[in-house]
């Protein structure tokens, strides 16, 4: 279930590199940058404009390019899982 329990599930709005079409795509709710540093664990908060948001060191996330820190600190992108979706069915492995 992810580092913390849980994931962040959606559709970007543009299509992942190399893909014409866009397709489900998943991070793990947990900063990966708190994790990594400090192993600590706070859960990302959504923002406007397809963001993540960690309160704790204030790096927002951006979801429609892979998850890359936008703002704060530089840092690693989020932890990132393979999503597969048919209809009535979500898959998410890593």
């Amino acid at each position: 279930m992810g580092l913390g329990s849980g994931f962040i599930v959606g559709l970007p709005n543009i299509p992942l590199p190399n893909e014409d079409v866009a397709r489900v795509v998943c991070f793990d709710i947990v900063c990966r940058n708190c994790h990594q540093e400090r192993s600590t664990y706070p859960k990302l908060q959504l923002k406007e404009f397809s963001r993540a948001y960690c309160k704790a060191c204030q790096r927002a996330y951006d979801l429609n390019n892979l998850g890359v820190v936008i703002e704060g600190s530089p840092g690693d992108r989020l932890y990132f899982y393979r999503a597969n979706y048919v209809p009535f069915v979500l898959s998410i492995s890593n």
